[in-house]
């Protein structure tokens, strides 16, 4: 359930330098704030180290124990390399981040702060979040539940208790249990195409070379025009 995480303006110097080898890179203090809390196992950010020569790699860090980055070297196609302290590290979104980003479908709760709402158990069936959350977990809106036995479910319904200050959704199609640690919702199952629910076979067929040809395949050989023209109007 790792996410690729962002921030505004998130810049810093390091405060000690790094070999090319190193997977540990410490910042100053006083900047750690600025960048993603990886507060969720997988999460992870981009950042670029620039030396005073403008010499660049970019590196990703997997996590962020105040000041101190865990990273991996030399992504995006740049080479590790020596960098001394004072060299500057910022938050960069580059071409895997962003594809990181479109491939994720989940959205998490966050607070005021940008933080992580985390799920309280009520039973198999109940959770609750603190705060007012009830349009984001609109009744039939898919879920992503990490737990003891994750799984996905479907919000049926969800309500804000103003006095309580917390939203409680109610789930189906799976059971929730006391190993409960983060929710994410996705799209609405109502806002589905019609085709991919009613006929597996289109996403389950495996086969190279082989046709799929279910009872509605008709709405799948739509031109491709004709979609561009549904979607964008006068301008495809």
């Amino acid at each position: 359930m790792g996410q690729t995480q962002l921030a505004n303006r998130a810049r810093t110097l390091l405060l000690l330098g790094i070999d090319a080898v190193e997977t540990e890179v410490r910042i100053l203090a006083g900047d750690a704030g600025l960048f993603p809390a990886l507060e969720i196992s997988g999460d992870n950010f981009y950042a670029a180290i620039v030396d005073v020569s403008n010499n660049l790699e970019y590196v990703k860090i997997t996590a962020r124990a105040e000041n101190v980055l865990t990273v991996v070297r030399g992504v995006g196609g740049t080479t590790a390399r020596v960098f001394s302290a004072g060299s500057r590290l910022e938050l960069r979104i580059i071409d895997e981040a962003w594809r990181n980003l479109a491939d994720n479908p989940w959205h998490r709760p966050k607070d005021s702060a940008g933080g992580v709402v985390s799920p309280v158990l009520v039973d198999d069936t109940h959770f609750y979040v603190a705060g007012e959350f009830s349009e984001f977990f609109h009744a039939q809106r898919a879920l992503n539940i990490a737990q003891t036995a994750s799984g996905y479910g479907v919000v049926d319904s969800s309500s804000y208790d103003e006095d309580m200050d917390r939203t409680t959704v109610t789930v189906s199609e799976v059971a929730l249990d006391a190993g409960l640690t983060l929710v994410e919702v996705g799209i609405d199952i109502n806002s589905v195409p019609t085709p991919y629910v009613e006929d597996p076979t289109i996403l389950k067929s495996s086969d190279i070379g082989e046709t799929v040809e279910p009872a509605n395949a008709d709405i799948l050989k739509t031109d491709t025009s004709d979609l561009l023209q549904a979607v964008y109007g006068d301008e495809a």
